[in-house]
């Protein structure tokens, strides 16, 4: 949770336990979901973690990031299908429990950073 508060600085409006609560419950769904456990000093580990800061950040502000990124968000799809099955119980997750609609731009960097933490699984 220091690591959270710490990387949001002072000036976040967010509630630092809301955050730590969202980013566990989605490292809960990608471990279970994928029956891995995640190697906390990876660097694919820790550029997804801090993905999910910022995005929890964004889910408790009500704050859409976008990009217009969906023809490649198609390809990877496609390309990603069993990373991505992950990808929509964090959706479903994230809809339900806080009423968040994700963006194509949220979904395909979610999408990215699950398939960095798939493929160093299966190295």
């Amino acid at each position: 949770m220091h690591i959270v508060s710490a990387e949001l600085g002072n000036g976040s409006n967010v509630d630092v336990n809301k955050i730590t609560k969202l980013i566990n419950a989605v490292l809960q769904i990608v471990r279970i979901h994928f029956k891995i456990e995640f190697n906390e000093k990876s660097i694919s580990y820790e550029r997804f973690l801090t993905h999910l800061k910022f995005f929890a950040t964004r889910v408790f502000d009500n704050t859409i990031y976008q990009d217009s990124m969906q023809e490649i968000y198609k390809v990877l799809i496609e390309e990603n299908e069993y990373a991505y099955s992950g990808v929509r119980k964090i959706v479903e997750y994230i809809e339900k429990q806080y009423s968040y609609k994700l963006t194509i731009d949220e979904r395909l960097y979610l999408l990215i950073h699950i398939k960095r933490i798939l493929d160093e699984q299966s190295e």
